[in-house]
């Protein structure tokens, strides 16, 4: 059986309602800065723990015109660049006691094994 919907003449299909790919994500990051908005200025949560949006945005604008911002900014960049290097010489130093540690136990399980036989190495 034939669809009438798609025979030419009396009908045109209908296109789908499909959101663009390119508008899809910015959907969840409006509609969370939407809500955050509404729950900072309805006073559910304190304005010093979660500020409004717009209120961070005004404050950025003034730090930016006063020129205070640079400074701010080279402040937090100083904080996290020192955060990061601290963070990346715990990864490395762990990393590297992993592998010695694996490395002794190795060795201390060939040397054990070495001595039961009685082949050692010397």
């Amino acid at each position: 059986m034939t669809d009438l919907a798609y025979l030419p003449g009396l009908s045109t299909p209908r296109k789908s309602r499909t959101i663009q790919p390119a508008l899809a994500g910015w959907i969840l990051p409006l509609a969370l800065t939407a809500v955050w908005e509404v729950v900072s200025r309805a006073g559910l949560v304190a304005s010093n723990h979660l500020p409004a949006p717009s209120a961070v945005a005004v404050t950025l604008l003034r730090l930016a015109e006063s020129g205070d911002l640079q400074i701010h900014l080279a402040a937090t960049l100083e904080r996290v660049g020192f955060g990061f290097l601290l963070g990346a010489a715990a990864g490395t130093v762990g990393r590297a006691g992993q592998i010695a540690y694996k490395q002794f136990a190795q060795n201390n399980k060939s040397n054990k094994s070495a001595q039961v036989t009685g082949n050692s190495k010397d």
